[in-house]
């Protein structure tokens, strides 16, 4: 047995103001409405920080404020509501500020030779919020729990099974090896109290009273219409007392958190908008990171148009990403070389340099395809019929989708853009009815995503089957004994993907953070947990 052990989204628009004073006026409305509708153990200004490096409140500003109850089974299906949920909850692994795996549950883990088995040793004094101690029985039905309600982000069905050993001890059965069990299911996946979650009857409808977890916080506020919470340090808690006594989440538009945060009043934006970065570093500490969430363009290649390849590699030809990321994030960003970030470990060369943009190049390629332009300019097929399409987007991706039709159209295509809300844009890819669609997606974590976005069936995945030697890649990569051959495994894959193009990767967004004194938030290299990209590791508030 190998021993591995370790101690111990958007950029929105700003509101325009007739004046300085207007502007000041209405933030200062805003901070009373919310203090006033807190709380009074929230409303009140936050402590100075003790001798000892504790800080009794910190407060950060949330543009978009609900993210449902923080549970596993209640909270919205985002990365800031997962993040909630693991103040609460612990898994048995999680990444530290360098993006280490450590211990956390779990205080060491071992695999087995033959990598069907993975043995883990909880930490002893760990205990619920209730008292009870965390058992390895906890463990197995927690596995078991996730198999009966399945989360598209906690996958188990690699989990043949999970034993309940005496002193402490998990040993996780799979069904085949798995490349991203350890690195990636076991820093993420939250270990249920059995206790609590056993009796039931659909861990949807959990009450604010029911969540009871292993983590360093307790869920003590929860306003989902006004988009707030409160989070409360578990005195005693097994791992030490947390860094940060309270932590307060408030709904507010950045443009107003601005006001509020040189004033004091927030210790924290968590996203803060590219056009707002300079105003913000004139007075305050602005964090920057990569997102590693890349906005990609989608094709309907299901049906014609988009069916035909050709017509694809025509489309992605004539598209100036890198002008899109100057209009839409103020260059602040990075334009796809791949599937992941530059410099990721697991980037290989540029896979989509073959569609550097070049419209000459384009239009050739759209006349090869059958595609030609008529007196006025417009692409028609050799049928006659114009080249119209639509395109879907979320409303926040309204400039992306406004400056991506004006080029489309530029290059002769009729485009009609729809902005959509998340659960209509859902509905209309699950359906297959469009057209082109943008779509954004994280790829940090482990690359075992990739078989996922690339061929899964979720309404964001590209839904791309008909290549076998890919899906065998994909598949063989998950199985793979040592990181350099699945890197090579990845590499052939992303070169069969980029040559079929069911979608053409765009750019990733710059994110970016601004914090006052007291507190500065930090972005985990690569993402914690699946692979989230946000200020939000539990570990800045806990150490």
């Amino acid at each position: 047995m190998g021993l591995k052990t370790a101690l111990a989204h958007i950029p929105p628009g700003h509101h325009a103001m007739d004046s300085r004073a207007k502007k000041c006026l209405l933030c200062l409305t805003l901070l009373a409405a919310l203090c006033g509708s807190l709380p009074a153990a929230l409303a009140q200004p936050a402590a100075p920080a003790a001798r000892t490096g504790r800080i009794e409140r910190v407060t950060i500003a949330d543009e978009r404020g609900d993210h449902g109850l923080p549970s596993p089974f209640t909270h919205a299906p985002d990365g800031v509501g997962y993040a909630l949920t693991m103040l609460v909850f612990d898994s048995l692994l999680w990444r530290d500020r360098q993006g280490h795996l450590v211990p956390a549950l779990a205080r060491q883990w071992r695999e087995s030779e033959d990598r069907l088995a993975v043995e883990f040793e909880l930490h002893p004094q760990a205990r619920w919020h209730d008292g009870q101690p965390v058992t390895a029985g906890d463990v197995a039905f927690t596995f078991d729990y996730f198999r009966q309600h399945p989360n598209p982000f906690m996958d188990v069905s690699a989990v043949a099974g999970v034993d309940a050993l005496a002193g402490g001890r998990v040993r996780v059965r799979l069904k085949r090896p798995s490349a991203s069990f350890v690195p990636q299911l076991t820093a993420t996946l939250p270990i249920l109290p059995r206790h609590v979650f056993a009796p039931l009857a659909d861990p949807r409808r959990m009450s604010m009273q029911g969540v009871v977890g292993s983590g360093p916080y307790r869920v003590t506020g929860y306003d989902k219409a006004g988009g707030r919470y409160r989070f409360s340090a578990v005195e005693g808690h097994w791992q030490g007392a947390p860094r940060v006594r309270e932590l307060v989440f408030v709904r507010m538009e950045p443009s107003l958190a601005l006001g509020a945060l040189r004033r004091g009043e927030v210790d924290m934006i968590r996203t803060l908008p590219t056009h707002l970065m300079d105003e913000a570093g004139r007075f305050a500490t602005v964090v920057k990171a990569q997102s590693g969430h890349p906005v990609r363009l989608r094709f309907n290649h299901a049906r014609a148009p988009f069916a035909d390849k050709r017509l694809r590699h025509a489309i992605a030809r004539g598209i100036d990403r890198q002008a899109l990321l100057r209009i839409v994030e103020n260059g602040q960003g990075e334009v796809s070389a791949g599937r992941f970030l530059r410099g990721s470990p697991w980037q290989v060369g540029e896979p989509l340099a073959a569609y550097a943009f070049d419209a000459q190049a384009a239009r050739r390629q759209l006349a090869q395809a059958g595609y030609a332009p008529d007196e006025q300019g417009r692409l028609r097929s050799a049928q006659g019929g114009p080249l119209a399409v639509s395109l879907l987007a979320l409303r926040g991706h309204a400039r992306l989708a406004s400056a991506l039709a004006a080029q489309l159209e530029a290059l002769g295509l009729a485009v009609q853009v729809q902005l959509l809300e998340r659960s209509a844009l859902a509905a209309r890819l699950s359906a297959e009815d469009f057209d082109l669609a943008l779509v954004s997606q994280g790829v940090n974590g482990d690359p075992g995503n990739m078989a996922r976005q690339m061929a899964g069936k979720a309404p964001l995945s590209d839904a791309f089957r008909s290549r076998a030697d890919l899906l065998e890649l994909l598949e063989r990569q998950e199985r793979a004994a040592s990181a350099d051959e699945r890197r090579a495994l990845i590499e052939q894959a992303q070169a069969i993907y980029a040559e079929e193009l069911p979608s053409f990767y765009l750019y990733s967004p710059l994110w970016a953070a601004a914090c006052g004194p007291r507190f500065c938030p930090w972005f985990t290299p690569g993402g914690f947990a699946f692979g989230v990209p946000l200020p939000l590791n539990k570990l800045m508030f806990t150490q």
